[in-house]
């Protein structure tokens, strides 16, 4: 039963059930978000750094609830130190010990969050578009690299650097400055999303 089976309800468009097609929707967004980890993983730092973000998120969407039931310490105190060793390691070089996640690291942790997401939505009642704006960004990236590659008649497959992150670096130099304005844009997506989220409800309930 690890099925999504709705999207929720909007004001237009009323809920949307998935009913029959749950199990394809919930391949296809495993599918999806995996690859889109993997796509922004083209600079020390970025998945890893945005990979915390999206558990940053939950949790403030858990204090945003109330849910302090869903707190997981030990999980937390395991993701985020793994995180931060491989953060050091990866932005970092201590003769000569460097690591890169490479496509398995960066699979991995975009399958991992999949499952993450998938059970936080199933285990705690909140609307699935909030789940959505936590992984904002590297979906946002990997579909416009999709449509400007379709567009222009290329395999949307194969690697090139116009990614957001190689966009920004060509700009900023540094990688230090790369990751702080990703991160501040990651946060940007996603607070915006959020405060739609409560206008939308605003307005509803008023109406």
């Amino acid at each position: 039963n690890f099925i999504i089976t709705s999207l929720g309800t909007y004001e237009y468009l009323g809920s949307i059930s998935l009913n029959k097609f749950g199990f394809l929707f919930t391949v296809l967004a495993v599918v999806l978000l995996t690859n889109s980890f993997n796509f922004i993983d083209g600079a020390d730092g970025v998945l890893i750094t945005n990979s915390s973000l999206v558990i940053i998120f939950t949790i403030f969407l858990d204090l945003f609830l109330l849910n302090y039931l869903a707190f997981n310490y030990d999980f937390y105190f395991v993701y985020f130190t793994t995180m931060f060793i491989l953060f050091i390691l990866n932005t970092n070089n201590f003769n000569n010990l460097k690591i890169f996640l490479g496509d398995s690291g960066s699979t991995f942790i975009g399958f991992f969050l999949s499952f993450y997401l998938i059970n936080y939505y199933l285990s705690i009642s909140i609307h699935p578009i909030l789940i959505a704006w936590c992984v904002a960004f590297p979906v946002f990236d990997l579909v416009s690299i999709a449509i400007r590659r379709l567009i222009n008649k290329k395999n949307p497959t194969l690697p090139d650097l116009t990614h957001f992150h190689h966009l920004v670096l060509k700009l900023c130099k540094t990688n230090t400055k790369l990751l702080l304005i990703l991160t501040l844009y990651s946060i940007l997506i996603f607070a915006t999303g959020f405060l739609c989220y409560l206008i939308s409800i605003a307005h509803i309930n008023l109406g």
